[in-house]
């Protein structure tokens, strides 16, 4: 199979995927419960890839750490939005909220200048942020 399509296969299968289990949890009666299963069926089916990788090195865990707590409180909030509303509002705005949050953290602070990287010429253009 040519790398390309791989890829485009893996990214229909993952958007059918993550469809799938929003479904499953707004047509389900008790959506908490139906979150933690889809959570937890999850996590199980991944166990397999963590056993088989590394262990993430000490400097990663609070990182890993704030990630699993975002992440449920992500799981929370879609539940209540999903008490609240129609699967076909609640779903495009879910989905598209990650896309503006994420790089909020990176942008920018007043007092934060462009330097250019030690051992590059000028005209490259390598910069970087101090």
């Amino acid at each position: 199979m040519d790398t390309q399509l791989g890829v485009v296969a893996l990214v229909l299968v993952a958007a059918l995927m993550h469809a799938t289990w929003n479904a499953v949890v707004k047509s389900g009666g008790d959506k908490l419960a139906m979150q933690t299963l889809v959570a937890c069926g999850g996590a199980l089916a991944m166990l397999p890839v963590a056993l088989a990788v590394p262990f993430p090195d000490r400097a990663t865990w609070p990182y890993l750490a704030l990630s699993s707590v975002l992440h449920a409180g992500y799981g929370l909030f879609l539940v209540a939005a999903y008490q609240a509303g129609d699967l076909s509002q609640v779903y495009p705005i879910a989905r598209g909220a990650a896309q503006r949050q994420v790089p909020a953290p990176a942008r920018p602070r007043p007092r934060m200048r462009l330097r250019r990287a030690p051992g590059t010429a000028p005209r490259r253009g390598r910069w970087r942020c101090r």
